[in-house]
């Protein structure tokens, strides 16, 4: 598994993930970190049972500029929840994306190669592109896809790899249809 991104808190964890060879690949690595932490976690703190609370929850994103978005999105999300400034949040990866740490099992997407051709030109560009804030709107709707299990990709590429149409987003918004006002005939004798 390849670790393209992450924010880790209290309470949830968030990673961009990408699998090597399978998509099973994914819920075979959940489940080696939840057995392997879970054990040292209730070793180091005298207590047993699971640590976590749910399954976890994924989403298959796909599409040019989306890795990108992702990575940036989710390096905001210590500000957007409230634990601070996301430049001075250890627990991301940003610090390694930016140049002022290098984690050895990071594995950047595609597209943060793309900015350019040697790594200072890469951590510069990014820390560009990341002050200038995350796309809120494809944040809240990757989080949305995440929490149900949709894909957020292409078109042609949910039609090559035959995902049905229950499981893609819907386009419409929250909720009901609003009621459009109906005629009344009224009858004056």
């Amino acid at each position: 598994m390849d670790v393209n991104a992450y924010a880790l808190f209290t309470e949830q964890i968030h990673m961009l993930l990408t699998p090597r060879e399978s998509g099973d690949d994914l819920s075979r690595f959940v489940q080696m970190v939840s057995r392997l932490y879970g054990r040292y976690f209730n070793d180091a703190y005298s207590r047993d049972g699971k640590i976590w609370q749910s399954r976890f929850e994924s989403a298959v994103l796909q599409g040019e500029g989306r890795l990108l978005k992702a990575v940036v999105y989710m390096e905001w999300l210590p500000f957007i929840l409230g634990f601070g400034e996301p430049q001075f949040y250890h627990w991301s990866s940003y610090s390694h994306h930016s140049g002022y740490r290098s984690d050895i099992f990071m594995m950047p997407v595609r597209e943060y190669w793309q900015l350019g051709n040697t790594p200072f030109e890469r951590q510069k560009k990014y820390r560009d592109i990341f002050e200038q804030g995350p796309d809120k709107a494809f944040g809240e709707q990757l989080l949305a896809a995440v929490k149900r299990g949709w894909p957020v990709a292409d078109s042609d590429f949910l039609d090559y790899c035959d995902i049905s149409a229950e499981r893609r987003a819907p386009l419409r918004g929250k909720g009901r249809p609003k009621k459009t006002p109906s005629a009344h005939l009224s009858d004056t004798n």
